[in-house]
């Protein structure tokens, strides 16, 4: 469940998978479908469209309360709320006649009750920091300053109560009328994710870019990433290729799934910051409203292109930071200038600042011609942050994350 960043790097897992003797259903949205479909996977249907969410009213209110915590998941929910009862009994159908489930993050609001029911092993499968540690806080409270290790515990629980109160009222009644389950405690602030030390809990992620807390059981695993390689069949318009052959490498700006109700002074931002560095752009339309009729000639606009093929072409990547394409941007080993919109994406931004490739993130909010220009001028400019870049590149290239996950979870699955 989740947009492309969050569904893609399954797929590659799932492969890894089945290649190892393992049959897979992949239960997902419809504009998934083909994209399982070719890796040579069973699809299952969740019925929900993720782009109509984002896109909707409550998705674009979400995505526009950035960094403020409260404000952020209270969006969150009102915009997942009216999907809930039907995404949940899709999982339940999806669930049925198999022997182990793999549950991403969106998963924890649904997979733990099912699991209950069906006492199927479970194989949690995240791509941002879920388990509480002294290390760092929350990622729902990254934007927060840095605070003592108390403090940092401290904010796991109040992350999954701030998920769990505006929810609980749809849990328990799916829990009661649709699973034949109690209801969860009063006072147990969370979905039901488990925190049970036996459950094996992979992370897809570099422990190049977020290294395994000290404090994290044996049962968590930082794998590396879970790449999927999607442009091995994949041409380029002619247009793309005689923009990239006809100049230096240009910037890329692209924010994903991420729509907000200001688009069109978005692009201007974009454009004029371009123009002030004297930078050839690359503008991905995407899902996230970039658009522009009349572009300069130093500008190319694209529907979208596989990241894996593209970003190892560019200057710099102009991101969301949401955890597929900075894991992709990562990979190229090129720089990154955040532009965090919520949720998880303050946190990877950090993260990439404090690893000395990306400058200062520009929250959503923020993002102007003149934020822009400076980050520009630093990416393209600074010869440390390129060489940092391209060094983590080179070591996130190395790893094996799918091969890793998959020995973890086939370990797992013998002993149970």
């Amino acid at each position: 469940m989740g947009s492309r960043g969050d569904v893609q790097p399954l797929v590659g897992l799932a492969i890894g998978l089945q290649q190892a003797g393992h049959h897979i259903r992949f239960a997902s949205h419809p504009n998934f479908e083909s994209m399982v479909l070719e890796a040579g996977l069973e699809f299952f249907l969740i019925p929900i469209n993720p782009v109509e969410v984002l896109e909707s009213e409550e998705g674009r209110a979400a995505v526009e309360q950035g960094g403020n915590p409260l404000k952020s998941i209270r969006a969150f929910v009102n915009m997942m709320y009216p999907h809930m009862m039907q995404m949940s009994q899709s999982c339940w159908e999806a669930c049925q006649g198999i022997e182990a489930v793999i549950s991403p993050t969106f998963g924890i609001f649904v997979v733990p009750h099912i699991n209950e029911k069906l006492n199927l092993p479970t194989v949690a499968a995240y791509f941002q920091p879920q388990h509480s540690t002294a290390s760092f806080s929350s990622y729902m409270m990254s934007p927060w300053p840095k605070r003592p290790s108390f403090i940092n515990r401290l904010s796991w629980p109040m992350y999954d109560a701030l998920h769990w109160l505006p929810l609980k009222v749809w849990i328990n009644d799916y829990r009661q009328k649709r699973l034949g389950l109690a209801r969860l405690p009063r006072m147990q602030f969370h979905s039901g994710r488990t925190k049970d030390r036996t459950t094996l809990s992979l992370y897809g992620f570099s422990p190049s870019v977020v290294p395994k807390p000290a404090d994290w059981g044996d049962n968590i695993h930082v794998t590396g990433y879970w790449f999927l390689d999607t442009h091995k069949n994949w041409a380029p318009p002619r247009e793309l290729s005689a923009f990239l052959a006809a100049g230096p490498p240009p910037v890329y700006v692209g924010f994903g799934s991420m729509s907000t109700r200001s688009s069109d002074k978005t692009t201007d931002a974009i454009l004029q910051a371009l123009s002030r560095t004297g930078q050839r752009g690359l503008l991905a339309k995407g899902w996230g409203g970039v658009s522009k009729a009349d572009l300069p000639e130093n500008v190319c606009i694209i529907e979208s292109a596989p990241h894996d093929w593209l970003f190892p072409q560019v200057a710099a990547v102009v991101h969301h930071c949401g955890a597929g394409t900075t894991a992709a941007g990562l990979r190229a080993g090129v720089p990154t200038i955040p532009v965090p919109h919520f949720e998880d994406q303050p946190f990877w931004a950090k993260r990439l600042f404090d690893l000395g490739v990306a400058p200062k993130a520009i929250p959503q909010g923020e993002l102007n011609v003149d934020n822009l220009s400076r980050a520009i001028d630093i990416v393209v400019n600074q010869a440390d942050i390129k060489r940092r870049s391209a060094a983590l590149g080179e070591k996130i290239r190395s790893e094996n994350g799918i091969e890793n996950a998959v020995r973890l979870i086939d370990d797992y699955l013998v002993h149970q």
